[in-house]
């Protein structure tokens, strides 16, 4: 087999009911990469009116066989209190341990704990998925054009 016959082999790749693998993988990938995006950007509308502070954690309730935080964070002035997510392990709440959360402004004494770089992330690997596939596919119609 020559170089030429080779390269033919490879672009047409292996057939699965009539499209190749690498077909499908960038059809797939490039769907999952719209899905993160979309997840993302839906998260970003409905929580436009969170804001984000630090809250200390300054009481532990313990429920059964779970411990929960009690977080106390400022808002204008006054100190708000609510409970954090349970955990079995007391080790993992240390009163005046500080953590990123994020409160809802017309309703402050609903939070979520963390930061949201990783919807960031998300949104950022849904973006590199879509580009990378679309320029594969960019490619790939490319080099079955050349009629290899």
């Amino acid at each position: 087999m020559n170089n030429e016959e080779a390269l033919k082999k490879t672009i047409k790749g292996v057939a699965v009911g009539g499209m190749t693998v690498r077909t499908i993988l960038s059809i797939v990938f490039f769907f999952i990469g719209i899905f993160m995006v979309i997840v993302t950007v839906i998260s970003f509308v409905h929580n436009s009116y969170y804001v984000e502070t630090t809250a200390t954690i300054v009481d532990v309730k313990k429920s059964g066989n779970t411990y929960i935080p009690i977080y106390e964070y400022t808002v204008d002035g006054k100190k708000v209190r609510g409970d954090g997510f349970p955990t079995s392990d007391r080790k993992e709440i240390a009163i005046g341990q500080q953590d990123v959360i994020n409160y809802n402004s017309k309703d402050v004494t609903q939070f979520d704990i963390g930061s949201r770089d990783s919807a960031y992330i998300i949104f950022c690997v849904g973006i590199f998925l879509i580009v990378c596939t679309i320029i594969d596919m960019i490619n790939y119609v490319r080099l079955i054009r050349m009629k290899i």
